[in-house]
């Protein structure tokens, strides 16, 4: 297991199950919220749910390149003058 991930939104996230040594969801829960912080909660995707995952987020990345480099390609293009 992963000690820490970042999340899509630049948050840390400390995987306390590695440090803290319970293994009991509870136990986990409960000790996470004694400091008072805000508790992301997740579970470890299948081997089927990551190569979806994987996909999408490929074709996603994708788009988004595209549309940045269309748009640095539209600024960066001569314009011609119309006269």
């Amino acid at each position: 297991m992963a000690p820490m991930a970042v999340a899509s939104d630049g948050t840390l996230l400390l995987n306390i199950a590695i440090t803290d040594g319970a293994t009991d969801p509870r136990q986990l829960l409960e000790r996470a919220l004694a400091p008072a912080t805000p508790v992301f909660v997740a579970v470890v995707a299948t081997a089927g749910e990551v190569a979806v995952t994987s996909r999408w987020m490929d074709d996603a990345t994708v788009e988004v390149v595209g549309a940045i480099w269309d748009g640095r390609g539209r600024r960066h293009r001569p314009t011609r003058s119309r006269r």
